[in-house]
């Protein structure tokens, strides 16, 4: 194992030991006029009609509803614990997800308002150190009060965080302002990336 790596590993291990765990969420979006951002934007999303038991398609909507689900997104509906995944590409249109394929099939029937939790395919769990900005650095445009420094092992990652993605801390969804990277020689050890 070369110096570089011995290097990367050590970095996510104390991150690891001094860190917490936190939820990068890649966003993508479709070339042309309607992006279509994946993971979607939206409210609460619900479900549309009342499905039976073995259904394996439902209708979702969500106030505000724009964007797409990939295959390999995920959904748990309110009082069934199954994990129930997006079988094909699903954009939103007038702010619905109109038979939305998924399997497993449907294993209780679910009323029409049912909440529904999402997970998307492009989630990648991290362990971070967070931490907020010394006061003497917070100048009220580039840094601003409330901004958070996470600390994201170079390891962890096949590619840097963007500046469209997300980083969910404690389930709270921040917006990545800037990354940085942290070197040692050539090779980034970690993702220092500015939340907002």
């Amino acid at each position: 194992m070369g110096f570089d790596q011995r290097i990367r590993q050590r970095v996510a291990s104390i991150l690891h030991r001094r860190g917490k765990p936190v939820l990068l969420r890649r966003v993508t979006v479709l070339d042309g006029p309607a992006p279509s951002p994946n993971p979607p934007t939206a409210d609460r999303l619900s479900v549309v009609a009342a499905a039976a038991a073995g259904a394996s398609a439902i209708t979702l909507h969500a106030k505000g509803l724009t964007g797409r689900l990939e295959p390999g997104d995920r959904f748990v509906l309110d009082g069934d614990a199954t994990v129930y995944t997006i079988t094909a590409r699903a954009i939103a249109a007038a702010g619905r997800f109109t038979a939305l394929p998924f399997a497993p099939p449907l294993a209780v029937p679910v009323d029409a308002g049912a909440a529904v939790a999402m997970g998307f395919a492009a989630d990648t769990p991290v362990d971070a150190r967070i931490e907020g900005f010394p006061a003497r650095l917070v100048d009220g445009t580039l840094i601003q009060v409330g901004d958070l420094q996470a600390m994201i092992p170079g390891a962890a990652l096949s590619a840097p965080p963007g500046i469209t993605d997300k980083l969910l801390i404690d389930g709270v969804p921040k917006s990545i302002v800037a990354v940085t990277p942290q070197y040692a020689a050539t090779t980034v050890i970690c993702w220092r990336v500015q939340a907002r």
